[in-house]
């Protein structure tokens, strides 16, 4: 079903090509082929539709909700509640959305961004959250960190994981 679709839209001869499953049958597309953001329920109809959103950008969605985002250049971040627009976020002065959008969502609901400097083409990127707070018009946006390893090519979050302190042993060889 999903080969079929993809024969349709011609995805396959993109280099960069994100799928995302979300709630229920839907599957998010984003490449840097045709321009546009799909969401494809798996049936005819919606391989024939236009796209969701009219940019090339990266896409993500929550799979336990019908929560899902998507990028749009230079600087949006839209994010959905199945078919309804829920916010749509703007990345702070300066910064650009890095490698057609990379985002991810966060166990608690967050939406992870990585972004760039806008005067720099891929060096410089830091990873950026975006959180609705109840009761609040504007989302809280925090730089979570400057990510200065190699290029990313997607990244994922998950849960706070607690580790042990490493003590060093105080034993002593008789050797």
């Amino acid at each position: 079903m999903y080969l079929a679709w993809l024969d349709a839209r011609d995805f396959r001869s993109y280099t960069r090509v994100q799928f995302s499953p979300s709630e229920g049958v839907n599957v998010l597309v984003g490449s840097n082929g045709p321009p546009g953001i799909f969401r494809f329920a798996g049936d005819e109809h919606s391989a024939k539709q236009d796209p969701i959103l009219p940019g090339r950008g990266g896409v993500a969605a929550d799979t336990a909700t019908l929560r899902w985002a998507a990028t749009q250049n230079p600087d949006q971040v839209y994010v959905f509640e199945g078919e309804e627009l829920t916010n749509k976020f703007q990345l702070p002065a300066n910064k650009s959305i890095y490698r057609n959008g990379l985002l991810s969502f966060a166990p608690a609901g967050a939406v992870g961004v990585v972004a760039r400097d806008s005067d720099k083409s891929e060096d410089d990127t830091w990873l950026i959250q975006y959180e609705k707070e109840e009761g609040k018009s504007t989302p809280a946006i925090r730089n979570l960190f400057k990510w200065n390893r190699g290029r990313m090519l997607d990244f994922v979050v998950g849960p706070r994981m607690y580790w042990e302190r490493h003590e060093p042993s105080t034993y002593e060889s008789v050797y």
